[in-house]
């Protein structure tokens, strides 16, 4: 089995970001155990490493670009050995396949395991060992049955990787110096299935055909099915000047319900995407807003953050911030984003794992950034960081959140872990909840003031248009959802 330290590096692997160098993790916020078995006495930054921020690793969304990698995770990674018993016999497939499905139950985070119960699991288990007795199809089908075997647990960031895949994702994020094609990929919880969220406007993938709901299907000719978001993402890096060749099915209509499949050759370039735009809108009644729109998170995105905050406030009567179809990124930034509009020792987030047992995520500092009304602009692509942000303001009753329905829903943290063989497996192990104590994952956040004209072609203006900006918004929030 793996050593603590050796394990927390495999933990410590962070979502990779479309334009964000290297940087030592900042301290964020301090870390308060729940129950008596809580470590005590980590900061903020060992705390991100191992715990919380494990999240940003499987998250629904990735964005392609540099990525970070803690540097104790940089060393080689060490794969999971179980010990045996000889009078088992088991084939090199049929270990594998155990392999997983004991690093699944010390981890995942539903003791239930989607309902089947402990013996439910162990005979999904025998069924997959049972098929592969006997087979002489190699690794292959090893690695078939592993996948449909995960399939019974309903979790599509709960995967496989094969050592293609797991090589891939961890040489990249350990360099850390790729380039990309500038496009935001996110997983599909639906079909399970990796989509392009958005194309960076002048990128390569936007310049060569890449098309926001194209379906990612191969990666220089190699299929990506059952592959994370992180995974392709890892695929598509690498050096400046290089060609990558993407297969996608564009959305529409075709005769599977889906449109054409495009072959894409693309030149990989290091993008460099602001990810904190500002600004500034008229209000109901003539009052002036300062406007920022986040999106992405990235480690530069608070320090960006905070710059257009102190920018447009001057003269501004309220701050809006535009979430809106910001899919997550470096969750770190997130946590820390909220922070800036919260005094100290306000709850941020917190970690629960399988069994009950809390990390406390507060937030520290001299207090507010800004002690404007503050307003979320949120839509059905909000997810991970940025409902983290959001959820954080929300319950804190700091900011009141604006957008035409529920948020995406990504509530989940994984860890990856190596194994024998050099293929790797993503474990759902925990769950973070609101500091309200809210578990949104597939359910999001509802919004407090319910529009309709706030969709992603709607204008910030829009949204806002019929909300009443008091001084009160800031102390009292808003009780119950309104609708516009």
């Amino acid at each position: 089995m793996l050593a603590g330290a050796q394990h927390n590096a495999l933990d410590a692997l962070l979502h990779a970001v479309l334009a964000g160098a290297v940087l030592p993790v900042r301290r964020l916020a301090r870390r308060v155990p729940q129950r008596a078995q809580q470590f005590g006495g980590k900061d903020w930054k060992r705390a991100v490493a191992t715990a919380v921020l494990a999240a940003a690793l499987a998250a629904s969304s990735i964005t392609v670009g540099p990525a970070v990698l803690s540097p104790g995770a940089r060393a080689a990674l060490p794969a999971l050995r179980v010990e045996r018993s000889a009078a088992l016999a088991l084939s090199e497939e049929q270990a594998l396949v155990q392999d997983v499905w004991r690093e699944v139950s010390k981890q995942y985070v539903d003791g239930s395991f989607n309902g089947l119960g402990a013996d439910g699991w162990k005979a999904k288990q025998s069924e997959a060992l049972r098929g592969l007795a006997g087979k002489q199809g190699g690794m292959g089908e090893a690695y078939d049955a592993i996948r449909e075997m995960l399939r019974a647990l309903g979790d599509p960031y709960t995967r496989f990787l094969d050592p293609e895949q797991y090589d891939a994702l961890v040489s990249n994020y350990a360099r850390g110096d790729g380039a990309g094609i500038g496009v935001q990929l996110q997983l599909d919880p639906q079909t399970g299935t990796v989509v392009v969220l958005q194309a960076v406007a002048g990128g390569p993938a936007a310049l060569g055909g890449v098309l926001p709901g194209d379906e990612l299907l191969r990666v220089d000719g190699e299929s990506v099915e059952g592959a994370t978001a992180e995974v392709c993402a890892a695929l598509i890096r690498g050096e400046a000047g290089s060609e990558v060749r993407l297969a996608v099915r564009h959305p529409g209509g075709g005769a599977s319900g889906g449109g054409g499949v495009a072959e894409l050759p693309l030149e990989r370039a290091r993008v460099s995407a602001n990810a904190v735009e500002k600004g500034s809108l008229l209000l109901a009644g003539g009052k002036r807003a300062g406007l920022v729109r986040i999106s992405a998170f990235t480690q530069e995105t608070a320090a960006q953050l905070v710059r257009a905050v102190r920018d447009v406030s001057p003269g501004a009567e309220a701050l809006v911030i535009d979430l809106r179809g910001n899919a997550g990124g470096y969750l770190p930034a997130g946590v820390e984003a909220a922070r800036l509009f919260l005094p100290p020792n306000a709850k941020v987030v917190s970690e629960v794992r399988r069994d009950g047992v809390a990390e406390v995520f507060f937030s520290e500092g001299v207090g507010s950034e800004t002690r404007l009304p503050l307003y979320l602009l949120v839509d059905g692509r909000t997810a991970s960081a940025s409902e983290v942000m959001a959820a954080a303001l929300q319950d804190n009753r700091r900011a009141t959140l604006v957008g035409p329905g529920r948020t995406f829903g990504k509530g989940r943290i994984q860890n990856v872990q190596r194994l024998v063989g050099g293929s790797g497996v993503s474990v759902t192990k925990a769950r973070y909840v609101t500091p309200a104590g809210r578990d949104i994952h597939g359910v999001g956040l509802l919004p407090d003031v319910v529009s309709a004209a706030c969709g992603a072609a709607d204008s910030a203006a829009a949204c806002m248009a019929g909300v009443r900006v008091s001084s009160t918004d800031v102390q009292s929030g808003a009780a119950s959802p309104k609708a516009l």
